[in-house]
Parts: C-alpha cells; structure tokens; sequence
C-alpha cells in the first residue's frame, strides 16, 4: 500500500508519499497551486 500526504495551502502544496513500513517513495516537496502544476503530480501519482 502506498500513502500520499498532501498538505494544502492558498498558495502551494507539500506532498509525500510512502510505502509500507515508512519507506520513503517521495521525500516532502513543494508543488505550486495552478493547473499545470497539479496536472504534473496527478501525473506522478498516476506513475506509482
């Protein structure tokens, strides 16, 4: 099972992701609030 954090603000998002037993899968990062940044994660969690 793989988990996504994702903690929204106004402006930017910070997302995670982990696997089971805390393995790390991505390290904490920061994504902006507009359309073709969030078009591009949905793409990387489309990949995992």
């Amino acid at each position: 099972m793989i988990s996504i954090g994702i903690d929204i603000s106004k402006e930017k998002f910070t997302v995670c992701a982990l696997e089971q037993g805390n393995k790390v899968i991505w390290k904490s990062y920061e994504i902006r609030n507009s359309k073709s940044e969030i078009e591009k994660f949905m793409i990387k969690m489309g990949e995992l």
